[in-house]
């Protein structure tokens, strides 16, 4: 009788589209005292979830941080969220607000950059408001000084 018998490696193949998969993301600006900061975002991230699951997603992951002064690219729960974007993990990133990630185009430009890379979609309430800041301009002068 032979004991040592061969065993199947089995394995669960996901047939779910990465797209309908969703990684949330909250951040916190600044409140006094860390345990209220963990429960308010604790509370961000449970809303988001509610929201998600009506719309058909299915959450894979969630990360936060409780410092938005820190740039967006060296914070942990971004690096977190990224990371699983880059391992082809996540179809769409929801956050409450665009100022989660951050509110200087300048932090948020790379992290846009990674999502667009990889073909991750990225939801806010104020995603359709995403506009830059423009710069002002100076209206031509006439001859001798005198605005149009």
């Amino acid at each position: 009788m032979d004991t040592n018998k061969g065993m199947a490696a089995g394995c669960r193949t996901d047939t779910e589209p990465v797209e309908q998969k969703v990684w949330l993301y909250a951040s916190v600006g600044c409140l006094e005292q860390r345990e209220d900061m963990e429960r308010y975002i604790e509370k961000r991230i449970e809303r988001m979830k509610s929201q998600a699951e009506e719309q058909g997603f299915t959450v894979v992951g969630t990360s936060m941080d409780t410092s938005r002064r820190t740039p967006a690219m060296e914070r942990p729960g971004v690096q977190e969220m990224l990371a699983a974007v880059r391992e082809g993990k996540v179809g769409t990133v929801m956050t409450l607000s665009l100022r989660h990630i951050s509110r200087k185009i300048e932090d948020f430009f790379p992290v846009m950059t990674e999502l667009r890379k990889r073909k991750v979609g990225l939801r806010a309430r104020d995603s359709g408001a995403l506009s830059f800041p423009s710069c002002p301009m100076k209206r031509p002068q006439k001859k001798g000084g005198e605005e149009r």
